[in-house]
């Protein structure tokens, strides 16, 4: 199996290799109408660095098409219906991806121009339902992503020259493939995408077999026995979601395969059928067709210590990417597969009941059996998901096979107790996130953005649901882990992530609350037992601010917040998960993430304010002024570089002591105190403890809210006038609707609670299972007492926490520079802000 996936790695990290950039949609700059650009509209798109999208282009001209590549991002070509030779020539050029999914037909000799040894190593003409032989023999010589989807009009000997090709191949266009087709896809090296196939015959999935890395045919509803028989001797990872059910001869057929092999679709089985499949631990089915052991069984189960974690393929190939000179692309890979191989956190199992928790929240009938007859994965699914927890499907330029959400993956490894494969989180669960693009309600485009953290992550509530539903107590999660050498889960959800709590309550506040020390942690986490209660809501930094960072001793930059100094991978790894007991990975992974990571981050790019049009160029200007006058000292000098258009030309990396600041103080004591001491041994002293805070850039700062490192101040201009910051507020949780974002006041649109007791507010989530709320007053008496007493083991905390307008930890004072600036500044700079 692991030189399978080794075999895959290699083929979808070819569809990985543009940067993580923003999308730039040009009707934000030359408006919706332009189908041909003049040089000058060009030219202000190319001093734009990041991904491109024209809709409306008809019209491409070479001196066009060089200037839209000098930007160095993903170009996107949607309306073009017609390509030049001179100017496919210019885009092959183009070192990233391009889509160009508005041509019908492409001419041999624009082929010729497209395709050469250095055009996009991904490519998209998913609007082609038609070529000739000379065009698919070119298409075969292309090395990378090739996606044909639209293709419903091909001949055997066109698939046999496009055979030819390295990396994915998508042909979701063909319906059917004979067996000569078969046999020549049989040979093809890469992965191939045949969603569109709705038959099979045994003929040509015999042909197939001889294919031995990953194919997807999820059309396919039904297969016979013979066809399954066939299937069952491909070598690689198989996709057959759309099958709904299986024969008994089928199923044991399909059992024999020695892959990975995805029926998540699976409807209906016979108890023969589904214990033939239940056999293979690398079939991937309903949970419903497996047997399901109870909490308590799992809550009993041995720790026993954990076998050696598996050749790490992944490593290999982040390190193939660096030696090769591209450390981007590994940055990339490393991002989206470092935690691929960890132990498992939940059941994968899981998610198909994850519903159920859902329905057992409601508090009507029809809401209950509405959430019961939502299926995992569908659109209704997904939108729940976001809802309850912030969380968002996999987009292309985020995904790799184990990919099951943005932030969340598959493990090899399995649940501790079953035979489940388990799910982990990734980085990005928290340091990404997706935001709606277009400020059109009915189209909002939501867009992939990388390093822009996620506003609306419930992880305690995930973490609650998730682990119900998958058959796994929360606390049974943690309670396997031994004592460990170096970082592992309990040591990372002791410090960031809360577990259920004990009192029942609703987890949908923006704030921590109960924190879990496991049992069998690392020492330092049995330290901070005292002080669990304190810990806020911690916002993660933003990737995107990383490229503006002094530069370390090791040509990097330095990565500082009120717990942490130091360089991007030793703060990274003193949070990491280990997957192996002892910590072994640890040195290794360390090393690849500094040489790639750095480079990575420094290659990101922030979204643009959607609402860019709506923004007054002269009032943008005059709070430049004000900016430059009173912010800059802290947040960097920028420079007007064209229309609405601000970039930062230099950037102080000021620290801020917390007594001048005058923010809560806890997001720099207590914990991190601990933890860094503790950690210090490991990371050759280069993580300290600076009790400071680090004025971020404030490149985006339209996508960062709430504001502050507690989430403590819904708006930005809530930020620049104290006065009116609620104490306590509620915010609708979705970050890709346009409706929900407040133009005026820069941030997500809140409602002002400071009225309600924290029994109101309860009360309220309990019929608005969405909301989220902000709250200081959630201690009870006995956790009031407990706050005082562990309040006299944290340095420098100078608040009173008997009162709860000083309650420790939610505060949201500080930051009040902004009360001296009159009201015309404040609206001003509000404006500047969105310019950047």
């Amino acid at each position: 199996m692991n030189a399978v996936v080794h075999r895959l790695l290699s083929i979808i990290v070819m569809v990985l290799m543009w940067d993580a950039c923003a999308v730039l949609r040009a009707d934000d700059i030359v408006g919706p109408s332009v189908t041909e650009l003049t040089l000058e509209q060009a030219t202000e798109l190319a001093g734009v660095h990041g991904d491109l999208e024209l809709n409306h282009l008809r019209v491409l001209s070479p001196r066009i098409a060089e200037l839209l590549s000098s930007g160095g991002g993903a170009i996107m070509l949607n309306g073009l219906t017609s390509l030049s030779p001179e100017s496919a020539a210019v885009l092959s050029q183009q070192d990233a991806m391009l889509e160009l999914n508005g041509l019908t037909e492409l001419p041999v000799d624009t082929a010729l121009a497209l395709i050469t040894p250095t055009s996009p190593r991904v490519l998209w003409l998913t609007g082609l339902t038609a070529i000739s032989d000379e065009v698919a023999e070119r298409m075969g010589q292309h090395n990378g992503y090739l996606r044909l989807s639209g293709l419903e009009r091909i001949t055997d000997r066109q698939i046999e020259l496009l055979a030819a090709h390295h990396g994915y191949l998508g042909l979701s266009g063909l319906k059917q493939l004979s067996t000569r087709a078969a046999t020549a896809l049989g040979q093809h090296d890469g992965m191939l995408g045949l969603n569109g196939l709705t038959a099979l015959t045994p003929e040509a999935a015999a042909a197939l077999t001889a294919h031995g890395q990953f194919v997807r045919m999820d059309s396919l509803q039904t297969i016979s026995d013979e066809v399954a028989t066939a299937l069952s001797r491909h070598e690689g990872p198989m996709g057959l979601h759309g099958i709904t059910t299986l024969s008994d001869t089928a199923a044991e057929a399909l059992a024999r395969h020695k892959g990975v092999v995805y029926l998540m679709g699976l409807e209906t089985l016979s108890d023969k059928a589904a214990a033939a499949l239940r056999a293979n631990p690398e079939i991937q089915m309903p949970a419903r067709f497996r047997p399901q052991r109870s909490t308590n069984e799992l809550a009993t189960a041995p720790a026993d210590a954990p076998p050696a974690p598996p050749s790490d393929h992944q490593s290999e190939r982040t390190q193939e990417l660096i030696a090769a000179g591209r450390p981007i692309d590994a940055g990339k890979l490393e991002i989206e597969s470092r935690f691929h191989l960890a132990r498992a956190m939940w059941s994968y199992d899981g998610l198909e009941t994850l519903n159920e928790a859902w329905a057992e929240e409601a508090t009507n009938e029809a809401e209950r059996a509405r959430l019961n007859a939502v299926r995992e994965f569908s659109p209704a699914w997904w939108r729940e998901m976001e809802f309850r927890y912030g969380m968002h499907p996999p987009v292309p330029e985020s995904q790799q096979d184990f990919t099951v959400a943005l932030g969340l993956l598959r493990t090899q490894a399995k649940v501790v107790g079953g035979s489940s494969p388990g799910i982990v989180s990734s980085c990005r669960l928290c340091h990404s996130t997706m935001l709606f693009s277009n400020p059109d309600p009915r189209n909002p485009e939501p867009r992939f953005a990388e390093g822009i953290p996620n506003a609306f992550l419930d992880f305690e509530r995930f973490h609650q649901n998730a682990a119900t539903s998958g058959g796994t107590s929360p606390g049974f999660l943690f309670a396997k882990n031994l004592p460990r050498f170096f970082v592992d889960s309990a040591d990372f959800f002791g410090i960031l992530v809360p577990v259920v709590r004990p009192d029942g309550i609703k987890p949908s506040l923006l704030r921590y609350d109960k924190f879990f020390v496991a049992d069998h942690g690392s020492n330092y986490t049995k330290k901070i037992e005292g002080q669990v209660p304190l810990i806020p809501f911690l916002k993660p930094q933003p990737w995107t601010n990383y490229k503006y960072k002094t530069a370390g001793t090791e040509g990097q930059g330095v990565y500082v917040d009120g717990g942490f100094a130091g360089n991007v991978a030793d703060v990274t790894y003193a949070m990491a998960i280990s997957r192996d007991h002892l910590g072994a990975d640890y040195a290794d992974a360390r090393e690849v993430f500094r040489q790639c990571v750095p480079e990575y981050f420094k290659s990101l790019t922030t979204p643009r304010y959607p609402f860019i049009a709506d923004v007054t160029e002269e009032k943008a200007d005059a709070g430049h002024a004000v900016f430059m006058e009173t912010c800059a000292r802290c947040h960097g000098d920028f420079k007007k570089t064209q229309s609405k258009t601000y970039e930062l030309v230099s950037f102080p990396n000021t620290l801020v002591d917390q007594d001048e600041l005058g923010t809560d103080p806890l997001r720099i004591t207590g914990v991190f105190d601990m933890n860094a001491e503790e950690k210090k041994r490991f990371l050759s002293g280069k993580v300290t403890v600076t009790h400071k805070y680090a004025a971020p850039p404030l490149v985006g700062i339209w996508a960062r809210g709430p504001y502050l490192h507690n989430a403590s101040v819904p708006t930005v201009y809530n930020l620049l006038k104290s006065s009116t910051r609620p104490r306590k507020y509620s915010m609708r949780p979705s970050s890709t609707d346009p409706n929900n974002y407040d133009q005026a006041q820069i941030g997500w649109k809140f409602i002002d609670e400071s009225a309600k007791s924290h029994q109101q507010i309860l009360e309220q989530m309990e019929q608005e299972p969405y909301v989220r709320v902000f709250d200081p007053d959630w201690r009870s008496p006995e956790q009031w007492e407990a706050l005082k007493q562990s309040l006299a083991n944290v340095k420098n905390v100078k608040v009173d926490p008997t009162k709860p307008e000083l309650c420790t930890g939610m505060l949201n004072t500080g930051h009040t520079f902004g009360d001296d600036l009159t009201e015309e500044q404040r609206l001003a700079v509000l404006e500047f802000l969105k310019c950047l």
